[in-house]
């Protein structure tokens, strides 16, 4: 059975510990900590008010083996709330771009991926939009966002939902 695995982690975790909980730099309890029923990944632009606080939106794009997430979450307080995720698979550009640009009018400010196939979308967002800040992502960002991400979920400044499926998106976070 050890000769199977060509990979020391793939060995440890199958046959002698589940290494999951112990390599999420999200773990799991952490996570827990801010699941609340209040918060939801479906709620629908027009079911959201606009007065009850300002909208922040996170989009990362993909194409072919990652999906494009949107993340819409509002601030009350001092506290992010999970209001809706929005995923694309195999959609094309224009209708991404339509979904993404019928959002921004309503939104305080968006971050959006300005690495690869999200320069594009980015830099068009940012030209007609003044809230929207094009992100390039190389690994040095990428580690200083998983941080504050990870801060963010400590200080229990953020609310999501009890779901398995965001648990295991925020779960799979790395910080490079």
């Amino acid at each position: 059975m050890r000769e199977g695995p060509n990979d020391e982690l793939a060995w440890q975790q199958e046959y002698l510990q589940s290494l999951e909980e112990a390599t999420g730099y999200l773990s799991y309890e952490l996570l827990a900590t801010c699941e609340d029923a209040a918060a939801t990944k479906d709620l629908l632009l027009a079911e959201i008010d606009p007065t009850a606080g300002d909208l922040y939106l996170g989009v990362d794009n993909g194409r072919r083996r990652d999906l494009v997430v949107m993340w819409l979450l509002r601030l009350v307080g001092d506290v992010n709330w999970l209001r809706r995720v929005i995923e694309f698979a195999s959609t094309s550009y224009a209708e991404q771009r339509e979904v993404l640009h019928g959002l921004l009018p309503r939104m305080r400010r968006v971050c959006t991926n300005a690495t690869g196939l999200g320069m594009q979308m980015a830099e068009e967002a940012n030209q007609s939009f003044a809230q929207v800040e094009a992100v390039p992502l190389p690994a040095s960002v990428k580690s200083d966002r998983a941080t504050t991400l990870r801060r963010a979920f400590a200080d229990r400044g953020v609310r999501v939902p009890v779901s398995s499926v965001v648990r295991t998106d925020l779960h799979s976070v790395r910080p490079s």
